[in-house]
């Protein structure tokens, strides 16, 4: 959609100062991309690139404290107990009724892996019985 990359407007763009007020002004992505526009109240997505000594990239989700805060749990304490693998999540950061969520980019990172041998089949049901909006009949039933 678009890029940041003069510096700035990678030092005032809000995902920027966001990351830098959870993590430190320590240092400033090499760019910013729009990757969703949320309008209408829906949650916008952003990548900063070359964040850290290893130069990753790091995805930036800003939308409703109580949506993202919803998907925070999932990130931070459904998923690491399943053996699936799973996105890192950087941190939340909540600001009123708006939050931001900071997680792994699965395109370049390293993603927690499943120990060998372990079935995909339960968590998957799981997760779906789990998750299911209210009233809706049970997988496999």
């Amino acid at each position: 959609m678009g890029s940041f990359a003069t510096l700035a407007g990678r030092a005032n763009h809000p995902a920027v100062l966001a990351w830098a007020r959870l993590h430190g002004h320590k240092q400033l992505p090499d760019a910013v991309d729009v990757l969703k526009t949320g309008k209408g109240g829906k949650t916008s997505a952003y990548r900063l690139w070359g964040l850290g000594t290893r130069r990753w990239s790091v995805i930036v989700k800003c939308g409703s404290a109580a949506a993202l805060e919803f998907e925070r749990s999932i990130y931070q304490e459904v998923l690491p107990a399943l053996p699936l693998p799973s996105l890192r999540c950087y941190g939340f950061l909540e600001a009123g009724s708006t939050a931001w969520l900071f997680l792994e980019d699965a395109e370049q990172g390293s993603m927690i892996q499943r120990p060998i041998g372990t079935r995909r089949r339960w968590p998957n049901g799981w997760v779906s019985y789990t998750f299911r909006p209210q009233g809706s009949p049970v997988p496999g039933t």
